[in-house]
């Protein structure tokens, strides 16, 4: 009888979960970076199907040393909200002992794509704003190739507004103002690839 060998993951295996352009945008930096054997990513699917479908992932391509999870949220049903991620990050847990990272963009992934452009207010919450203002950038191919020469800029205004939102509020898993914590993962990736943001 064939033995056959245990699958076991590249070190630094991880796995994305993220909503359309966010998904776009981090495969565009992922290649840039020359992490496409590292990470796999994959559309965020509905909430509801988010375990299976990480269940699903784990089995065909896991293990995995990382999970994160890009996620669009509008600040409403905090609670309720918590409570489902919390009860999902456990179950991830437990089946593949690896708790997922959340990265909320509140309200938009947008916002992240502002933040290369200009300073962004803490009162702002109206994604509709925010789309609007970034116009059609968001849609178009080569959304990381245009944004790329201000990825700093764009870090360094994600951290400040970090900064204003733990003075708020210590948790900041789902952001008490609008902001996100995608410069948390790019900064993450940029160490694996050992590159230097500027």
């Amino acid at each position: 009888m064939e033995r056959a060998a245990p699958r076991r993951a590249p070190h630094d295996h991880h796995l994305l979960f993220a909503p359309e352009p966010a998904l776009g945008y981090l495969r565009a930096l992922i290649a840039e970076l020359g992490l496409e054997k590292l990470i796999t990513s994959v559309e965020f699917p509905p909430w509801e199907s988010l375990a299976k479908s990480a269940r699903q992932r784990i089995r065909d391509s896991g293990p995995f040393v990382r999970i994160h999870c890009v996620l669009e949220w509008d600040g409403r049903d905090a609670e309720r909200l918590r409570s489902d991620w919390e009860l999902f990050a456990e179950e991830l847990f437990v089946e593949a002992g690896v708790r997922p990272r959340l990265i909320c963009c509140r309200p938009v992934f947008e916002l992240w794509i502002l933040l290369h452009y200009e300073s962004v207010s803490a009162s702002c919450d109206e994604g509709s704003w925010i789309r609007e203002r970034v116009g059609g950038e968001c849609s178009a191919e080569g959304l990381f190739a245009r944004t790329s020469a201000s990825l700093g800029i764009a870090v360094r205004r994600a951290q400040e507004l970090a900064r204003m939102r733990y003075a708020i509020d210590g948790d900041d898993t789902f952001p008490a103002t609008p902001g996100t914590h995608l410069h948390e993962l790019i900064v993450s990736w940029h160490k694996l690839a050992r590159r230097v943001i500027v």
